[in-house]
C-alpha cells in the first residue's frame, strides 16, 4: 500500500516539474514585437497600379481608334494582353530593382532598366520631346481645364470613367480621346494615386498642338519609376508602391 502511494506521489511530482518546466520555456522565449514588416518571401506588393483597365480598354477600342493610337506612337501597346500582376513576384522584382545603377539585379544577372529597354518593350518613342523638363503649373492650363470639363470637372477619375468616355464619350476619335488614351496610359501603366484615381495632371505638360508621337515617353517612364522606387519602402504594409509595375515585371 505504502509502496503504491509512494510511486503515485513519485509520478504527481514528476508532472508538476515537467509543467514548470515547460511553462518556464514558454516564457522565457521572446516575442517578436508586432510591425508592418513582413518576411520578404511571404509578401505581396501592395499597389493601387493595375493594367486590367487598359486591357478592358485596348479590347474595346474600334478600328479607327486603334490607327490613331498608332499613329501617336502606341501601337505595340494594342497587343498588350496582361490584365494582372501576381503579388509576390511584383514585390521580388521591385525589390530588386537599384534606382541608382536603373538594374533589376538577380545575383550575377542584371537587367537593364532604360529608354532603350522600355523602346524595346512597349515600342514608345525613345526621342523628341522632353516632359520631365516641363514644370508642371501651379494652375491648370488651358487645355488642362477642358479636359477637366470633359470629366465633370474634375482632375482625379476612376479609370473605369476614362475606359467608359472612350468608348461612349462624344469625341471618341478627337483630341479629347487621345488625351483620355495617355491620362489610362499613365495612370495604369506607370504612375497612379495612391487611392488608386487617375492622376490626369500629365494633361497640363501637353498642348493641344503637340505630336504625341514625338515626345520621349520612354525618358518619362524611367524618371517616374526611378522616383516611385525611391519613396516606396519593402515589405511595409503602409507603403504602396505607385509606379510601373507592370513594365518592371514584364
Amino acid at each position: 500500500m505504502n509502496k503504491a502511494t509512494n510511486q503515485k506521489k513519485k509520478k504527481t511530482a514528476e508532472a508538476v516539474t515537467k509543467k514548470a518546466k515547460i511553462t518556464k520555456t514558454a516564457k522565457s522565449i521572446k516575442r517578436k514585437p508586432k510591425t508592418n514588416v513582413r518576411e520578404p518571401l511571404l509578401f505581396s506588393i501592395r499597389t493601387r497600379l493595375s493594367p486590367r483597365k487598359m486591357y478592358e480598354c485596348l479590347y474595346a477600342l474600334t478600328e479607327k481608334q486603334r490607327k490613331i493610337v498608332c499613329k501617336m506612337g502606341f501601337g505595340k501597346i494594342l497587343s498588350l494582353k496582361i490584365d494582372t500582376i501576381p503579388g509576390k513576384l511584383a514585390h521580388f522584382v521591385v525589390d530588386q530593382f537599384d534606382p541608382n545603377t536603373m538594374e533589376i539585379k538577380f545575383g550575377r544577372i542584371a537587367i537593364k532598366v532604360d529608354e532603350e529597354a522600355i523602346h524595346q518593350l512597349l515600342g514608345l518613342p525613345n526621342s523628341g520631346f522632353d516632359l520631365t523638363a516641363v514644370t508642371p503649373p501651379k494652375e491648370n492650363t488651358a487645355l488642362g481645364k477642358a479636359y477637366k470639363k470633359r470629366h465633370d470637372n474634375k482632375f482625379t477619375i476612376k479609370a473605369k470613367k476614362i475606359v467608359e468616355k472612350i468608348s461612349f464619350g462624344e469625341d471618341k476619335e478627337g483630341l479629347m480621346f487621345k488625351l483620355d488614351f495617355i491620362v489610362l496610359f499613365v495612370n495604369t501603366m506607370v504612375e497612379c494615386h495612391i487611392n488608386g484615381l487617375c492622376k490626369a495632371g500629365i494633361v497640363d505638360l501637353l498642348n493641344e498642338d503637340m505630336d504625341f508621337s514625338k515626345i520621349n515617353w520612354c525618358k518619362y517612364i524611367v524618371h517616374i519609376i526611378k522616383r516611385c522606387k525611391k519613396v516606396w519602402v519593402p515589405r511595409d504594409l503602409s507603403s504602396y508602391f505607385r509606379g510601373a509595375l507592370t513594365i518592371l515585371t514584364v
